[in-house]
């Protein structure tokens, strides 16, 4: 995902009213700039509009300090596939499987629901 994507994506998360939600928003910022840099963090505080949502973002970016080290790092590419195929993995096979409930909805749901849906 490009940096123009992660941060418009942060930016729209940043302007929510719901302080739970924008106090994650700047968390996920301040890791981000942790990893990419100020080129993120200068991508980030360009596209955005608010002054208090760009102050916000300067202390956080103050806080989370970009580490140079990511840079140097070599990140291992694998697949859950790869990992369930491998026979030394330490993995617990049995937590990576996804248990949906099968319900017929049809069965459960009213009758006259979908037409209610419909009509809002």
């Amino acid at each position: 995902m490009p940096q123009t994507a992660h941060a418009n994506a942060l930016l729209q998360e940043l302007n929510a009213t719901n302080p739970k939600v924008k106090r994650e928003a700047l968390l996920l910022a301040g890791l981000i700039h942790t990893q990419l840099g100020p080129s993120f963090g200068a991508l980030a505080i360009s596209m955005t509009k608010k002054s208090d949502v760009r102050t916000q973002l300067d202390k956080c970016f103050a806080e989370f300090v970009y580490d140079t080290s990511f840079e140097e790092k070599q990140w291992q590419k694998s697949s859950f596939a790869s990992i369930l195929s491998c026979p030394d993995a330490i993995v617990d096979k049995k937590s990576l499987v996804l248990n949906v409930p099968k319900t017929d909805l049809f069965t459960v749901l009213p009758d006259d629901l979908l037409s209610k849906l419909v009509g809002c």
